[in-house]
């Protein structure tokens, strides 16, 4: 024990500047003297001893103060023993007496102020701990002068680097503060409580608030307080894991796993130690063995992986009937524990590895995932470890079952938003009417004939665009004719081939119907032949090859050949579809990923209905108004946000489309199209097709007019509205397309259209005429 004065902070609070204190022994006294008076006679001879030494030592130097504390060492080392409440050994306890205020200290162990050396040379968080020591402060003035009942603070936390294990330890501080008065120097000010709850909740105190009302200059504190200090590294990372649950990865899973990986590791505190923790996740019932999570397993990865063909079906038969019914697995733990009887355990010993444990994780007494610990540098696993593993399970347990179902329900998310027409904007719409059919078919006791709420959504705004592709049936067609051709030429070679090797064997009527077919190729529409050419080629040609085939090794290696040229995959045969499909197969790329970059902005600033339909190209619907999300208030500023926002995704799809052409073995141009339909429209979801429609003879008009205006030409004109390298934007109503000169000149400026803006009159087409339309160009120059 030492008497030495120092700071556990490396700098003085703001908070505490003008702070009155003083260093006292009295209220300690007054309880010693207390228990004295209460307790029975052969309980106090220690509390009687202690209040001596207390008196003695005060006759001769007088009360304590900062001066004279040098001469109260034993008195203060009597307190330790008498406070300290067990028998442990001083050394291995981290413990002090300090100001009421500022953080110094002046009694301590030994170990406490060697700790204290290492703490002062760290980075710890400092500004941190002085909030929290003031926070602690003001709890006291609540309880004590208030009656405010105590919200304690966080704890303060110091954090060091073991240099042992390389991983950092926690202590966390405990402040008893019984035997500190607190007393107001001035008028006790008024507190309206009110304003103390953080977010309207009394458990939590807004203490930045109590900085303003309730100077800590207004009081006087007299006393000392016992700080100890408690090694809790185990429990600070086991509430790091914990707190992980409340981070569950949404999108970025390896910086997940990356923290959770640095907190167990910090838990086991050995470098040397390697570990795998899987979730269960489950597709139809099964589980899901190749993730992120898997990567450093042995059962679930590096075994299954192996280079030993011969053992791989076992250890897949082996992983399989674990699942079903697991339990630990151990090799080369301590002597005490036997290694598990399995082959697993020989496939571990003969990888090389020295110490393993598997161990199944539960919660609810369910599966929820797999832990796995081990060594393989020759260090074996001991008996500490299994009890920080042991203890790590628990936690994992429940860690592993949230991360199950946070996949799962982004699993449900992707199925929602990628493969049917429930997305999250509408879907509180449809739990409306499930549990409206429910207690309908309750309150019937049968659900026959229990019609379903219809799903209506009235006055949304409509915003329809289609990207096609130019000219993509006749460039397709030409493509498949080019194909057909050689594939025609082709088996004319092989015919000839084979009839000057057998002139007795039939070839003419195969060869003239080849003839006839590569004639009306040329000749004939390719919406009309195409499906007989490939009938004749599929069906016809095999059965004549197949004849041949059995003549001889040249018969079979020239009919060989033939199908190799021939091959749909990568045959010379097929080389313009696939040119075709695969420049087609960059434009979609490029529009999927764009409409899921503009998706996404438009999801944050108004949730809507966004619904794309397939084409050669894309066409899309998107819906928005107060309808679809009653609870967030809609503006006519938010339509024009969107018009906006989709004029400028269209300019960027133009641009990237064309950027493509270089690469394209087949060049393919885009076409942009926009209609602003002047009003609001009414959509229902149609439970025949589990499609949203539109309702109603009025705006069915809308549905009309996208489909009419794809092939549109302008008035007394042959020319085609979508042009490439354009964006057509066809409208009725000329006050509603206003305000896309001010959008135009945005894009303008942000040089994604050029100063060309085309305004059109549009021919009459079925049923709809007096359209117009605005033509922008796209600037090339980016």
């Amino acid at each position: 024990m030492q008497t030495k004065f120092i700071s556990i902070f490396k700098e003085q609070s703001a908070q505490s500047e003008g702070v009155q204190y003083k260093l006292s022994l009295e209220n300690f006294i007054q309880q010693l003297r207390h228990k004295i008076a209460t307790l029975p006679e052969e309980k106090t001879a220690i509390y009687v001893l202690v209040l001596e030494k207390i008196e003695a030592i005060t006759v001769l130097h007088g009360p304590i103060n900062f001066d004279n504390i040098q001469h109260y060492s034993s008195v203060l080392y009597y307190i330790f023993n008498l406070l300290k409440g067990n028998m442990e050994e001083e050394d291995a306890i981290l413990w002090a007496l300090g100001c009421p205020v500022h953080g110094s200290v002046f009694f301590a162990t030994d170990s406490f102020y060697e700790l204290m050396e290492k703490v002062n040379a760290s980075n710890d968080d400092e500004q941190l701990k002085i909030e929290i020591a003031s926070q602690e402060l003001y709890a006291l003035i609540l309880s004590r002068l208030y009656d405010f009942p105590i919200v304690l603070p966080e704890p303060i936390y110091y954090t060091l680097q073991d240099v042992e294990s390389g991983f950092p330890k926690h202590y966390q501080a405990t402040v008893n503060s019984d035997f500190v008065t607190i007393s107001s120097v001035a008028e006790l000010p008024e507190i309206p409580f009110d304003l103390l709850k953080e977010n309207g909740d009394f458990s939590k105190v807004n203490w930045n608030v109590l900085e303003h009302v309730l100077p800590l200059s207004k009081f006087k504190f007299e006393g000392f307080i016992v700080l100890t200090l408690k090694d809790v590294s185990m429990e600070y990372e086991m509430n790091k894991i914990k707190e992980l649950a409340a981070v569950l990865p949404n999108g970025n899973q390896y910086n997940f796993t990356e923290k959770l990986d640095l907190a167990v590791r910090s838990l086991l505190r050995r470098s040397n130690v390697l570990f795998s923790i899987l979730p269960l996740f489950k597709l139809n019932g099964f589980p899901i063995l190749k993730s992120e999570f898997s990567k450093n397993s042995i059962l679930f990865n590096i075994l299954q992986t192996e280079q030993h063909a011969c053992t791989r079906g076992n250890i897949q038969e082996f992983t399989q009937a674990y699942l079903k019914k697991p339990y630990p697995i151990v090799y080369q733990i301590i002597n005490e524990i036997s290694d598990t009887n399995s082959p697993i355990v020989d496939r571990i010993a003969f990888l090389g590895f020295t110490s393993y444990i598997c161990v199944p994780l539960h919660y609810n007494n369910h599966l929820s995932g797999i832990l796995e610990v081990y060594t393989k540098d020759g260090t074996r696993l001991d008996k500490h470890l299994l009890t920080k593993i042991k203890s790590l399970a628990i936690v994992l347990g429940q860690l592993t079952y949230d991360l199950s179902r946070s996949y799962e329900a982004r699993m449900n998310a992707v199925i929602l938003e990628k493969f049917t027409s429930l997305q999250p904007a509408v879907q509180w719409k449809f739990n409306e009417a499930a549990v409206q059919y429910l207690q309908d078919v309750e309150e019937a006791k049968s659900d026959k004939f229990i019609p379903l709420k219809s799903v209506q959504f009235k006055d949304v705004y409509p915003l329809y665009g289609a990207i096609d592709v130019r000219n993509s049936t006749a460039i397709r067609n030409k493509a498949v004719r080019k194909d057909l051709e050689v594939h025609l030429d082709l088996l004319d070679q092989l015919i000839k081939k084979l009839a000057n090797w057998s002139p007795l064997l039939a070839t003419d009527e195969i060869l003239s119907a080849a003839a006839q077919w590569h004639t009306q190729l040329v000749n004939k529409d390719m919406d009309e032949i195409i499906v007989k050419i490939t009938n004749f080629l599929e069906k016809d040609v095999p059965m004549f090859l197949d004849f041949f085939r059995n003549q001889g090794p040249r018969y079979e290696e020239a009919i060989s050949e033939f199908e190799e040229q021939t091959n749909p995959e990568h045959g010379i045969s097929s080389y313009q579809r696939r040119s075709y499909d695969n420049s087609l197969q960059l434009i979609n790329n490029i529009l999927a990923s764009s409409l899921a970059e503009f998706h996404d902005e438009i999801q944050q600033i108004y949730p809507c209905y966004f619904e794309k339909f397939r084409t050669d190209g894309i066409e899309y619907d998107l819906y928005l108004g107060q309808s679809i999300s009653p609870k967030i208030p809609f503006s006519s500023q938010k339509i024009s946000e969107f018009r906006f926002m989709q004029l400028a995704a269209m300019a960027k799809i133009a641009h990237r489309c064309h950027k493509l052409l270089p690469t394209m073995q087949t060049p393919l141009e885009t076409t942009q199209l926009i209609y602003l339909n002047p009003s609001t429209i009414d959509i229902s979801f149609r439970h025949d097709e589990r499609r949203f429609d539109v309702e109603g003879s009025y705006n069915i008009r809308y549905q009309v007019i996208k489909k009419r205006i794809d092939k549109i030409c302008i008035k007394d004109s042959d020319e085609r509205l979508t042009q490439p390298n354009t964006i057509a934007i066809v409208y009725y109503n000329s006050e509603a397309i206003k305000e896309y000169a001010a959008f135009i000149a945005r894009l303008q400026r942000m040089q994604l259209i050029t100063d060309q803006v085309e305004k059109l009159d549009l021919e009459e087409v079925q049923g709809v005429s007096g359209l117009k339309a605005l033509r922008v160009h796209i600037s090339q120059s980016l």
